[in-house]
């Protein structure tokens, strides 16, 4: 997601264009609160950059998602968001034991076996009880205490932060996936899943980020107080909704608490 992993530095300029959106992966679950203590010292720097990534968004990535979602039907749709979901198990195993998270990554470890049978492509494993807890390695830093320093907002990749974007050096690195086949095949292989996950989460979140952008009064300041809910929350008990990974602001409006930064976004629809 939102880091600067090496592997990816050498993306092809169209490949590149879903950096702009990965970052919102975060809109669908996640409430906005305005916080005073944003951790922004580069925000003229970061601005620039977040408008000159819009800028690819709006006129290469979205027309690309908007078609991708008329052309290819639900069901082929699904198929590939639920690959690319399982290509990223082995870093949310690694990372749920170094958590100390061992039933969760035991569970994370079983979900992913059983769906081998589909490629992933088909969630067996969550028909028969099985349960997969997304982690990666920025979430563990945090976990032991790592804060998340800055803000950034990186040309192509979007919102992150340095410990983020460290994490996701690592999460490449303990990717067992991205070393499989012969060493030629491995770049264009990590350019086509990135494009894809990118045309999937801009397509995920088409309606919301839309709206995000049309009512916001300061759409960089939304998406900055979005992307620092999502990675670092304001309460870690198990009441806060934040810490909760079934809660979805799409499902759960009231759980919004608009900041004067944002309006309410939840009148954006989910795909069905």
């Amino acid at each position: 997601m939102p880091g600067l992993p090496s592997s990816r530095r050498t993306l092809l300029p169209l490949a590149g264009v879903l950096a702009s959106v990965l970052a919102f992966n975060c809109v669908t679950g996640t409430p906005v609160i305005a916080s005073d203590d944003t951790h922004d010292p580069l925000e003229p720097v970061n601005r620039l950059i977040f408008h000159a990534n819009d800028a690819i968004d709006q006129y290469m990535f979205r027309p690309v998602a908007l078609a991708y979602r008329t052309v290819v039907p639900m069901p082929a749709r699904n198929a590939v968001s639920n690959l690319l979901y399982w290509l990223k198990s082995p870093v949310s195993i690694a990372s749920n034991f170094l958590q100390g998270n061992i039933e969760d990554g035991l569970s994370t470890t079983a979900w992913y076996v059983v769906n081998v049978v589909t490629l992933g492509t088909y969630d067996v494993a969550s028909e028969i009880g099985l349960r997969h807890y997304p982690q990666d390695i920025g979430l563990t830093l945090r976990e032991y205490g790592v804060g998340g320093g800055p803000y950034l907002v990186l040309p192509f990749l979007g919102p992150s932060n340095l410990r983020d974007s460290i994490g996701n050096v690592a999460d490449r690195a303990i990717d067992p996936i991205g070393y499989l086949g012969y060493s030629n095949f491995r770049e264009p292989y990590s350019i086509g899943r990135s494009v894809l996950q990118g045309i999937e989460s801009r397509v995920e979140n088409f309606d919301q980020i839309d709206s995000l952008r049309a009512d916001s009064v300061d759409y960089y300041a939304a998406v900055r107080a979005i992307y620092q809910q999502y990675r670092d929350p304001a309460g870690e008990d198990e009441d806060d909704p934040f810490h909760d990974p079934e809660f979805n602001i799409m499902e759960d409006p009231d759980g919004v608490i608009p900041g004067p930064e944002t309006k309410d976004i939840s009148s954006g629809q989910q795909r069905q």
